[in-house]
């Protein structure tokens, strides 16, 4: 039988100008134990929220870790994790107007990715991307297609209740087959942005970074850069980059 290897590596710096504690991104993996699927999420955490970081780290965790919803569980299953949120959270010591912000809630993006022995699946709200890399072509971009779909005010999960739900925002999902050597990016919006805006202009911005993956500390060069001109936004930036691998082998295999 094929060996299948999903070959997973990950990137996070944050804003220029803050510090790692301020870094409100998340990230989660789970690429081993066949006969199971791998899980990668990743979950932007919106800044002007309370505790948006550790709303952000509940998302892509649970994701990961066995039960990843479909589109009708999706919102049964974030209130059940919004429950965990308010327990870490509320009761704190905190000033006045952090309370009164905390009761508002934590709102992020989220992004998780399945892989099967035969093919993906992609959930999604907001605009943190998956982009697909073929070859030497870009075959998928998912849930936003153009870079100009991202903006400063995405859909976002939140963390408490909402009384009416056809007020939230859709759950986006999507599933195809992948290949050899197809490259799985998981982006934060604004590496994201900038990503589909080299694409639009018949750049390619995946052997940009391909260039600077090695290893993946190296990114921090290329971000670094594009933010002096001007041409990524300043924002907490984080990238997944997985890489399927498949060879003969007397037993199939996952990592």
């Amino acid at each position: 039988m094929s060996r299948v290897i999903f070959a997973c590596q990950t990137f996070q710096i944050p804003k220029a100008g803050n510090t790692e504690s301020e870094y409100e991104d998340a990230y989660a993996r789970r690429n081993h134990g066949a006969p199971s699927p791998a899980r990668y999420a990743v979950a932007d955490g919106a800044e002007t929220s309370s505790f948006a970081g550790l709303w952000a780290w509940l998302l892509v965790n649970e994701f990961v870790q066995g039960f990843a919803p479909s589109e009708h569980e999706f919102w049964e299953w974030c209130e059940r994790l919004g429950a965990k949120w308010a327990s870490a959270v509320d009761g704190r010591d905190l000033p006045w107007y952090a309370q009164e912000k905390a009761k508002r809630g934590a709102f992020a993006t989220l992004l998780g990715l399945t892989l099967h022995r035969t093919y993906w699946q992609a959930l999604a709200v907001g605009d943190t991307c998956l982009v697909l890399v073929r070859g030497d072509e870009l075959v998928e971009s998912f849930p936003v297609r153009k870079a100009d779909e991202i903006g400063t005010h995405p859909d976002l999960v939140p963390s408490r209740p909402v009384r009416d739900r056809s007020t939230l925002p859709k759950v986006r999902v999507t599933k195809g087959k992948w290949e050899k050597g197809d490259r799985f990016y998981l982006a934060t919006d604004a590496l994201a942005q900038w990503f589909l805006a080299e694409q639009e202009r018949g750049r390619k911005p995946w052997s940009t970074i391909e260039s600077y993956m090695n290893p993946p500390d190296r990114l921090g060069i290329l971000v670094q850069k594009l933010r002096a001109d001007g041409v990524m936004r300043n924002d907490d930036v984080t990238l997944l980059r997985i890489k399927v691998h498949k060879s003969g082998s007397k037993a199939a295999k996952v990592r």
